[in-house]
């Protein structure tokens, strides 16, 4: 295979910032290791709940706060004031529809607590607790010509 075919077939493979990312890190290598790649990484960031097989990216966010008040975290353990906690919050983008959400309040965690990564760790959290984990839709702005 030459060059301009190998490029044509990278640009076809090349739907999103996912397979963006594994292309420009493995350039040069077999075209079937970086399908590959492409569909694993898809498979492991795909919605099996919430958004019904779209790829959704999660970019959480976290802070260590002290309590200022009692809290109950999403496991039912609770935080009692002057106790460390931390305090999660997740953007989601679902880079099949490019559409952005954010979790409708934050969650509060344990220290010790594992928190979510993916939009699996997030849904089987959900499924696990029987806490409900609500989002909202992000508006974005668009810009005029």
């Amino acid at each position: 295979m030459g060059e301009e075919e190998y490029n044509r077939i990278l640009d076809e493979l090349n739907t999103d910032s996912i397979a963006t990312r594994i292309i420009s890190d493995n350039y040069g290598k077999p075209i079937e290791y970086i399908y590959n790649l492409i569909e694993e990484a898809h498979f492991l960031n795909m919605s099996h709940r919430w958004f019904n097989g779209d790829v959704i990216l999660v970019y959480p966010s976290f802070h260590e706060r002290i309590a200022s008040k009692s809290y109950i975290t999403i496991h039912d353990a609770c935080i009692s004031i002057n106790q460390l906690y931390v305090n999660y919050n997740a953007l989601l983008i679902n880079i099949t529809s490019n559409t952005k959400f954010v979790l409708s309040h934050s969650l509060k965690f344990e220290v010790c607590d594992e928190l979510p990564q993916s939009i699996m760790d997030l849904e089987d959290l959900e499924r696990t607790t029987g806490h409900e984990i609500p989002l909202k839709r992000v508006k974005t702005k668009t810009t005029r010509k």
